[in-house]
């Protein structure tokens, strides 16, 4: 059987997808974008987050664009999963204020 998608074994590999809607971005049509993503995993009951994946790379601004951090393992446990994404423009001139950052918290995640 099948089990939720917040349930997952310790020791399996997972993945973490977020989608950025980029629509109101406009001014930041037609620039190369590069990316990086940090997830963490804050267990329940602790008051500090481990880094658990990174992920870097580029991608055109279009309105939402897939990021996908794989290969994660935690072990068992009850942990809220939170993602940090920060844009950089590529061009080789780089006003400060020109970038983007986001940051998301999933729902709680039980790993047995």
């Amino acid at each position: 059987s099948e089990y939720p998608k917040n349930v997952i074994r310790s020791g399996q590999p997972f993945r973490v997808r977020l989608m950025l809607d980029l629509e109101n971005a406009s001014r930041f049509r037609g620039d190369t974008f590069a990316y990086s993503v940090n997830v963490y995993a804050k267990e329940m009951g602790s008051v500090s987050r481990q880094i658990i994946g990174k992920a870097e790379g580029s991608l055109l601004p279009v309105d939402h664009v897939n990021l996908d951090v794989e290969n994660m393992h935690l072990s068992s446990g009850v942990y809220r999963i939170e993602a940090f994404v920060a844009l950089s423009p590529s061009r080789r001139v780089k006003k400060p204020g020109s970038g983007l950052m986001a940051m998301t918290e999933g729902s709680l995640l039980q790993v047995y």
